[in-house]
């Protein structure tokens, strides 16, 4: 408990009121299991959650929840962002807004500056904020090299 405090608390994500979770993180890893299942649990968010295998196939629905129900907390690996930019290229719809989404998380392997700055470019149309990006790991803003 006093681990999950400090993931939410002040010295981690700050979680407020009305903060809401969004994962695809497999439940066997520990980001999913403790970062999307427990913390939100103790700290009373919601959360939204689509399967590892749904994400791989359609990474845009991971997009679409935020979106929708206004997420502002999701992280993924290096390669959900890329794969998320990738698929983008034929699906992003004119109503996506990423606008809420505050923390980023960046993690489970190494971090890639090209992969986060092409998610970045590609919705920044949509309302995402490239500084919205966290290393989940050190619960530190990640900032992009400059172009």
């Amino acid at each position: 408990m006093a681990n999950l405090a400090g993931i939410t608390g002040p010295a981690g994500l700050e979680i407020v009121s009305g903060d809401r979770a969004v994962s695809w993180l497999p439940l066997y890893h520990d980001m999913g299991l403790i970062g999307f299942l427990m913390a939100p649990l103790s700290a009373q968010l919601s959360l939204d959650y689509i399967t590892p295998r749904d994400f791989a196939r359609r990474p845009m629905q991971w997009l679409n929840l935020i979106s929708r129900n206004r997420g502002t907390i999701a992280y993924s690996p290096s390669f959900g962002y890329d794969l998320a930019t990738r698929r983008a290229a034929n699906q992003v719809t004119a109503d996506l807004d990423l606008s809420s989404w505050r923390h980023a998380g960046i993690g489970g392997d190494m971090i890639r500056p090209d992969v986060l700055d092409r998610f970045a470019s590609t919705f920044e149309q949509s309302g995402f904020n490239r500084k919205a990006f966290i290393r989940a790991t050190a619960w530190q803003r990640y900032v992009l090299p400059s172009p």
